[in-house]
């Protein structure tokens, strides 16, 4: 859509401020990327940084019919403490929403539980994260959504609303990553995982990617390794990134029970129950990626998983659950490890 117009509406320059210093110190460009709009060699609209496709369209119609402010020329000093108020913002929108979702969270799981007020309170909640663009804090309310519309069908109907009006929106060329990852969150809290699928093939079949640091791509793995559609994997994933992470994180889990203040509280035999539970979840984490990269075919991937997984937990156990994931997952296995 934001090609579409311009084609229409505008003639494009893109200016490299290297090699074109004159211009870069002609209308004073000072952080990329900068958009500048002229009409008749006069500037009436500029917008430094990042914008989603359907706000920079929004902009750029803003700009056409004279609607934006004249630009002022900030300082560096000026442009930090901008940044940083614009920072400290976000930070206290994102603790709100962080407080409400596990008020709401509690409330649903009382005995005295209304399965209506839960509905609403997350509904808006919902709303309000997509306008914000911060919809990575509903990483975790997927099983909230689904035990909801388990035991509530009006909540069923509202999440299908609302999942329906992204679709729409998303259909009619208002496309951001925020949208495309509650539109998949919300498909997979009413058990609608066909439709991840099946755009995730149309998306796989022309050759794009889904970027790792949304949430649409946790989800779209989720969905496609629960499918076992190792054909989408090969083209959206990369297990021994994956797996990296996970020995990382389970470095930092293990190093902050000898240091962190909320384990100092625990006794000796709490934190050898914590540390067994996250050597037994960096198996199945890492046996889950060693099945992918089984069943794409990435033999390179398989041989360095092992060597991840063992250089630090090679036993008999960790052997087993290798096999028994990969197995469950109905990867390609030539024997059985010894």
């Amino acid at each position: 859509s934001v090609v579409s117009w311009l084609d229409e509406h505008a003639v494009v320059t893109a200016i490299d401020v290297d090699e074109d210093r004159e211009i870069a110190e002609e209308y004073g460009i000072t952080a990329m990327p900068t958009m500048i709009v002229l009409h008749e060699s006069e500037e009436v609209g500029r917008t430094v940084g990042y914008q989603s496709p359907t706000q920079f369209r929004d902009w750029l119609i803003k700009a056409e019919a004279g609607e934006l402010p004249p630009f002022v020329q900030q300082t560096p000093e000026e442009i930090y403490n901008e940044a940083f108020e614009s920072a400290r913002e976000s930070g206290k929108r994102i603790r709100g929403f962080q407080d409400r979702l596990r008020e709401a969270e509690n409330a649903l799981y009382q005995e005295s539980v209304s399965y209506e007020e839960a509905t609403a309170q997350f509904a808006a909640i919902f709303s309000e994260i997509l306008e914000a663009g911060h919809i990575d804090i509903w990483r975790n309310c997927g099983s909230n959504i689904w035990y909801l519309v388990q035991f509530h069908p009006p909540a069923r109907v509202t999440f299908t609303s609302l999942r329906d009006q992204l679709e729409s929106d998303l259909r009619s060329g208002q496309v951001s990553w925020d949208k495309l990852s509650g539109w998949a969150s919300l498909s997979a809290a009413l058990g609608d995982e066909d439709r991840i699928l099946n755009w995730l093939e149309r998306r796989v079949e022309a050759g794009a990617s889904v970027p790792s640091s949304h949430l649409i791509h946790e989800l779209a793995v989720e969905v496609a390794t629960d499918a076992r559609r190792f054909d989408l994997l090969r083209g959206i994933t990369d297990p021994v990134y994956e797996c990296r992470k996970v020995d990382s994180e389970s470095d930092y889990m293990l190093m902050s029970l000898g240091s962190s203040e909320y384990f100092a509280e625990m006794s000796e035999e709490q934190k050898e129950m914590f540390r067994q539970d996250l050597i037994q979840t960096r198996r199945y984490s890492m046996a889950s990626q060693y099945a992918i990269a089984l069943g794409i075919g990435d033999a390179d991937a398989v041989n360095k998983i092992q060597q991840i997984l063992f250089s630090k937990d090679d036993t008999p156990e960790a052997r087993q659950m290798l096999w028994e994931t990969a197995v469950g997952m109905g990867a390609a296995w030539s024997e059985r490890p010894e």
